[in-house]
């Protein structure tokens, strides 16, 4: 019986819990039924029952989940405030936009990173349903009633190339390291519109640098490189006074960079050794 263990002389049946049921389990990964017996013929039926009574629960947990059972009031609130937040302000082709599917990949990455809000929820059924339309008429509200209007993201100093813009008119710095700043900051902004959409400096978080620096460190880019890029668009986040908090600092990233960070550099690496070594070898066995 798949899922019978014996514990010293007594059984009992384990099986995985599925990550969007855990928290009904108080967030344990592992379920698991002792049972009294030291007859394996006994102990496969009580098995048996066990796995039929736990997928029974996971499927009611499932289907709770779908209609919205196990979600409280105050916390369907906070799911409509939270996603109505992560799309207010933003600009999107409604030609292209689809706000469904824009919570349901919302819901998917906030749950690989296991945030303890959307743990439990599923993309589809008559909750999910319910959050899309809130969202949806949230947003309609804040459009509609001028709320969105004339908001901080609309000046031209609101994205990182515009306050870069402001910044060189004034900054004492010699040409080439503004024109070096400038480049940084197109660098960052072109990536982060091709992932994320216009680059507005308030939108940007630590996990969109972690990010950048990741993809400057699989193109290969030079540890100075990556540090003067940081640098740079550190103090241009400060100039644009975006948030209080500077996500460009104090970003961890590893410090073994360049090729020898990718395997094919690691075996590089270990081969150049091993022909330096080899090299040794034959020359101080010919000066014998």
């Amino acid at each position: 019986m798949k899922g019978l263990v014996k514990k010293g002389r007594k059984f009992a049946f384990q099986a995985a819990i599925p990550l969007d049921v855990r928290s009904s389990f108080d967030g344990k990964k592992k379920y698991s039924k002792t049972f009294h017996t030291s007859d394996v013929v006994h102990a496969e039926r009580l098995a048996a029952e066990a796995h039929r009574e736990f997928r029974a629960r996971v499927l009611q947990l499932r289907q709770a989940a779908l209609n919205g059972d196990r979600i409280d009031a105050e916390r369907k609130n906070q799911l409509g405030g939270y996603f109505f937040s992560q799309f207010y302000n933003r600009h999107f082709d409604d030609r292209f936009f689809d706000l469904r599917n824009a919570i349901a990949g919302g819901i998917t990455m906030d749950q690989h990173e296991q945030f303890p809000l959307v743990m439990g929820l599923d993309t589809e059924g008559v909750f999910f349903d319910d959050l899309v339309q809130s969202v949806e008429t949230l947003l309609d509200w804040a459009e509609n009633s001028g709320f969105a209007k004339n908001r901080k993201a609309d000046r031209a100093d609101a994205t990182p190339r515009g306050a870069w813009e402001k910044w060189a008119v004034k900054a004492q710095h010699i040409p080439k390291t503004k024109d070096q700043y400038g480049t940084d900051v197109r660098r960052f902004t072109n990536w982060y519109e091709e992932k994320y959409g216009h680059c507005y400096g308030a939108r940007i978080t630590k996990r969109h640098v972690n990010e950048y620096v990741s993809y400057l460190m699989h193109k290969n880019a030079a540890k100075a490189s990556i540090k003067r890029a940081l640098s740079g668009l550190r103090l241009i986040y400060k100039v644009g006074q975006f948030s209080e908090e500077n996500p460009f600092s104090r970003v961890l990233y590893r410090p073994r960079m360049g090729r020898f960070a990718t395997r094919e550099g690691r075996r590089y690496r270990i081969a150049k050794q091993f022909l330096r070594l080899q090299s040794t070898l034959v020359s101080f066995a010919v000066e014998r």
